[in-house]
């Protein structure tokens, strides 16, 4: 069986779990994807496995949800699935930066963010390329560029970074217990506590570009992140020259 290198279909898969008292139970989501995927498809084969790394999918809030890539029928689809839910749990079909093939013109560009200013505990970073996935990403402790391939034609990019929040919740239950103690029962009310970190991420800036990449060059794109609302992106070509590495405008670079 064949399966596409790209999702054919998106999936808004409704999840439901039983919650007791204020505390969320984990739910089984590969069984709960295969059981969805196989109504969606109309396909009674589907397999479902947790992904390998990728370097596209380093998304710092990870520790909210499950990546899978279910596939049955012919067809491919990757997943990101709440691992915890109450009503509204759901998985949803994750779009992965898929880069040229060995045989396709390629370019190389070369993604530098500098931070003028932050907020939170970390900021989500995120390259969404026109027709062809996103790339998710933390903040990079050392502010380095992140290269990549494309494709060597006008090309649309959105660069994005968002804060990134922690949110503790500590939480207080009692429950009854009886026993026997001698000729009496005896019942007592026991204190439970437990603790709940949650991530999540708010709006921060994101700026799109327009970029007639060339077979075989390479491109220089800084993301100026200022704040909320407030980023702007510069580019440059790297020339190669006898005295080293000059660097001109992009031809046909625009910021949209």
């Amino acid at each position: 069986m064949s399966a596409p290198t790209k999702p054919l279909i998106l999936l808004y898969l409704g999840l439901a779990v039983s919650q007791a008292c204020a505390i969320r139970e984990p739910f089984r989501p590969r069984f709960e994807a295969r059981r969805m995927v196989e109504e969606q498809l109309g396909c009674a084969n589907v397999l479902v496995a947790e992904p390998p790394p990728n370097p596209y999918a380093r998304d710092p809030l990870t520790q909210e949800s499950t990546r899978l890539v279910a596939w049955g029928c012919g067809r491919v689809v990757q997943l990101r699935c709440s691992p915890y839910a109450t009503r509204d749990g759901r998985c949803v079909e994750e779009r992965i930066y898929e880069s040229p093939r060995s045989d396709e013109p390629r370019a190389t560009l070369k993604v530098l963010t500098l931070y003028h200013s932050s907020e939170g505990i970390l900021q989500r970073e995120r390259y969404r390329i026109a027709g062809r996935g996103e790339i998710v990403r933390p903040r990079d402790p050392n502010d380095s560029a992140f290269a990549f391939p494309i494709h060597a034609e006008p090309t649309r990019i959105q660069l994005s970074s968002d804060p990134i929040f922690r949110h503790i919740a500590h939480h207080h239950w009692t429950t009854t217990e009886t026993r026997r103690r001698g000729n009496y029962n005896i019942t007592e009310e026991i204190d439970h506590y437990s603790t709940t970190i949650h991530h999540y991420s708010e709006p921060g800036c994101a700026r799109q570009l327009l970029l007639d990449a060339q077979p075989g060059a390479t491109y220089r794109v800084v993301f100026n992140y200022r704040g909320r609302n407030q980023c702007d992106i510069v580019c440059a070509r790297e020339v190669p020259t006898e005295s080293g590495v000059v660097l001109l405008g992009c031809p046909g670079f625009q910021v949209l």
